[in-house]
């Protein structure tokens, strides 16, 4: 009885071995075909400001796809605009063989080298927000920012009557997609009578700094009567200066997107109109593109994401809703 006994734990031994053998095969030969282990996946997703209220919606937008794809994203950025720091954020994970890299670009000819590094070593990199259009990038997710400054430049013509001397805040000189939008506004309007830039001036993409340059802008040029603003924060920082020095019925703010804090100042009439994007489906369509290329997808090299003219006619009633 004892040697049925041991004989029948031997084969049930044999049994449990064969059957996980074969489960283990079958994950890898799953592995060999998409390329990737998904419980593995890491995919670093860097931001032009960490804690920048735009950027936190992009980062719930991919956090959400990584959810749904089962893979790790990684969250990173610098605390104040810095294309140093992104670089080396971006050469860090290039060393860390993360499996996938999702950036935005600050300036096309010095991010292209890293972005080019990573794909170089295998690694999938998709840019968002702002593209580089001369590096090897995969991909990229984002606004049309040259069309979305045309579409400002439109929504300003309509409220201008014929007459508007304007002060253009923007978060960076050198930033691809703030020039990007500056340019397009001066293209639609350039054919335009009685229209003038009287002043440029920088945020580096900060709230106070906005409002600093919103205040120079107002002391050196009273005839101003419209101030654009092409970031999220500069909207919001040139609002403040507007009310500060009591020029809500002067000064019209056509601005960029729609964080809380600038929809209440559409509702109070201190800012016009935002051109308002959708951060959070960058993020989501980032991850899922860059997971779809480890599984041996092909992807569509240019993805244009829509933008709104949100006023106080529209601004309870638009559609923002993510993923549709």
């Amino acid at each position: 009885m004892w040697k049925r006994y041991r004989m029948h734990m031997l084969i049930a031994v044999l049994v449990i071995f064969i059957f996980a053998a074969v489960l283990n095969l079958a994950g890898i030969k799953s592995e060999q075909e998409t390329g990737i282990n998904t419980s593995h996946t890491r995919i670093a997703l860097i931001a032009h400001v960490a804690d920048n209220p735009y950027w936190d919606v992009v980062r719930k937008g991919a956090e959400q796809a990584a959810r749904e794809r089962g893979c790790t994203l990684e969250y990173y950025g610098s605390k104040t605009a810095n294309v140093d720091e992104d670089l080396n954020l971006i050469n860090m994970n290039i060393a860390a063989r993360v499996n996938g890299i999702i950036t935005y670009v600050q300036e096309e000819d010095k991010y292209a080298p890293a972005i080019d590094k990573g794909i170089g070593m295998g690694i999938p990199v998709i840019t968002v927000d702002t593209d580089a259009k001369s590096s090897k990038r995969l991909a990229y997710v984002g606004t049309d920012n040259v069309e979305a400054g045309r579409q400002a430049g439109q929504v300003l013509w309509q409220k201008a009557g014929g007459y508007a001397k304007v002060g253009v805040i923007m978060a960076g000189f050198t930033t691809t997609n703030q020039m990007e939008r500056v340019n397009g506004f001066k293209s639609y309007l350039t054919a335009k009578s009685g229209v003038g830039i009287v002043a440029e001036e920088s945020s580096n993409s900060n709230e106070l700094n906005a409002k600093l340059a919103a205040e120079k802008i107002i002391s050196d040029h009273p005839e101003v009567n419209f101030l654009y603003c092409t970031s999220a924060e500069d909207g919001i920082g040139a609002a403040k200066a507007v009310v500060e020095n009591g020029l809500q019925n002067k000064i019209s703010i056509i601005c960029f997107d729609d964080l809380p804090e600038t929809l209440e100042y559409i509702r109070s009439g201190v800012i016009y109109a935002s051109i308002v994007q959708r951060p959070y489906d960058m993020g989501y369509e980032s991850v899922n593109m860059i997971m779809d290329k480890l599984s041996g997808k092909s992807l569509k090299e240019i993805n244009i994401t829509k933008t709104i003219a949100v006023t106080k006619s529209n601004v309870d009633s638009y559609n923002n809703n993510p993923k549709e």
